[in-house]
């Protein structure tokens, strides 16, 4: 167990979760509304569906923000920093990602 897996751990659960509640967002409309309730009227339909998606649409930009805001276990500082993608090593003490000490 090296020093900074708990870290590491919640780094990668946080990714999982936000790329597991991404790909099943593009699944479930089709899934829950498209197949089931062509027999509801067109309001109803429209309602679900941009709840869905406005449910969703928060759902990913607060697992973003976690995932953002993930600190160095080294330094402390942010991770990621103003980066879009996921970096491999932390812009500011150069600790590699998954590095354990």
């Amino acid at each position: 167990m090296g020093k900074y897996s708990a870290q590491w751990n919640e780094c990668r659960r946080i990714q999982t979760w936000l790329l597991s509640w991404f790909l099943g967002g593009l699944v479930a409309p089709f899934l829950l509304f498209i197949i089931p309730i062509q027999s509801q009227p067109k309001t109803f339909r429209q309602i679900a569906v941009f709840g869905y998606l406005g449910l969703w649409g928060i759902g990913t930009i607060y697992l973003r923000i976690r995932m953002s805001h993930f600190r160095c276990p080294r330094c402390s500082q942010y991770f990621f920093g103003n980066s879009r993608t996921p970096l491999r090593a932390c812009p500011h003490c150069g600790l590699q990602r998954n590095e354990d000490a």
